[in-house]
């Protein structure tokens, strides 16, 4: 099975955030971590997080309460 790999720009797009700074605040990264992502690639784990959070039906996603 391949995994779709996910950009920094289809995180921006997925979330809704208008820049790197709103997507690191909203995902609890530094700005930092967001740039070396855009550089160098969303590391795997979160990829394979990514893919797995897709493709559960909404049905049976839970909103998270803070």
């Amino acid at each position: 099975m391949s995994l779709f790999k996910f950009t920094v720009d289809h995180l921006l797009h997925r979330y809704s955030c208008k820049n790197d700074s709103e997507l690191a605040d909203l995902l609890g990264f530094s700005k930092g971590t967001v740039s070396l992502w855009r550089k160098d690639g969303v590391p795997d784990g979160y990829q394979k997080f990514l893919n797995v959070e897709s493709n559960i039906p909404s049905s049976k996603k839970t909103a998270l309460v803070a």
